[in-house]
């Protein structure tokens, strides 16, 4: 299967960012490092935090904690070949502080396959749907086109154009996935200060995943839901709130009408 080739993008950070697409990095950056989405709602990371990060994608979210966390550590969990090596790249400066493991997050161990979107890695994940992918790009380049031209009209051409670009292409790999409970034995974790998941449409396998026992290691939560129809986000709050977190789910002005928005658990 064919990889894009990898670039660099120095970030106004002074990092070096190893990625595929110079756009939809630029907007994770913007999310993680200016916006700071992940720290919000009473969010809060000390300097010896310990996050377990489901989903990884390229980096970008551990690389935010190896720089604003002194003593933090990382677990990072990514299944898609492409962006693992990415993830690779990026978080190597910050040497045994950030663990990586390939592989995806279920209730259960299986292998399944893994969609990949080179043109939009953020995208990929085990459960494909072309028309919620498609709303969901296409309400994110409506909404930054509005930010950038208030009094402009969209050009409804060049949007579409833009999300088959983006979605068009696809690389499907066979990938190993472990419940969250398995991952916490193997990487020794007797705490996670932030459990933070961003799985496209897999929130709720992820988060059965994690045993009873475990629940009282967790002490914060994000996670990004898809939820277009308006069914997971309840389910997501009913499990939160029965393991003792109070919750606020937040749509990210970026992504307002998208289907997808920020659930912030704390426990009381």
């Amino acid at each position: 299967m064919s990889v894009p080739a990898p670039a660099s993008w120095r970030a106004p950070n002074g990092l070096d960012i190893r990625h595929y697409n110079k756009t939809e990095t630029q907007f994770v950056y913007q999310e993680v490092f200016v916006d700071r989405v992940y720290v919000k709602h009473g969010i809060s990371l000390s300097d010896d935090a310990v996050v377990l990060d489901v989903g990884a994608n390229i980096g970008l979210f551990a690389m935010f904690v190896g720089e604003t966390c002194a003593g933090g550590r990382v677990v990072a969990v990514e299944p898609g070949p492409p962006t693992f090596a990415l993830l690779t790249a990026n978080t190597e400066r910050y040497g045994p502080r950030v663990t990586r493991l390939q592989c995806g997050a279920s209730s259960h161990e299986l292998e399944a396959t893994f969609t990949h979107y080179p043109g939009y890695s953020i995208m990929s994940g085990f459960q494909p749907d072309a028309a919620r992918d498609t709303q969901t790009l296409t309400a994110g380049i409506r909404n930054q086109w509005h930010d950038k031209f208030p009094n402009r009209a969209i050009d409804e051409k060049l949007v579409e154009h833009m999300v088959r670009a983006a979605l068009d292409k696809q690389e499907n790999y066979v990938c190993r996935l472990r419940p969250v409970s398995a991952l916490i034995a193997e990487a020794g974790l007797e705490r996670i200060d932030l459990l933070k998941i961003d799985t496209e449409g897999s929130e709720a396998d992820v988060l059965a995943g994690i045993a009873a026992a475990d629940w009282p290691r967790i002490a914060q939560v994000v996670i990004e839901i898809h939820d277009a129809t308006g069914t997971l986000t309840p389910q997501i709050l009913w499990t939160l709130q029965s393991k003792g977190f109070q919750c606020v789910v937040e749509e990210e002005a970026t992504l307002r009408g998208s289907g997808i928005a920020n659930c912030y658990g704390r426990r009381r």
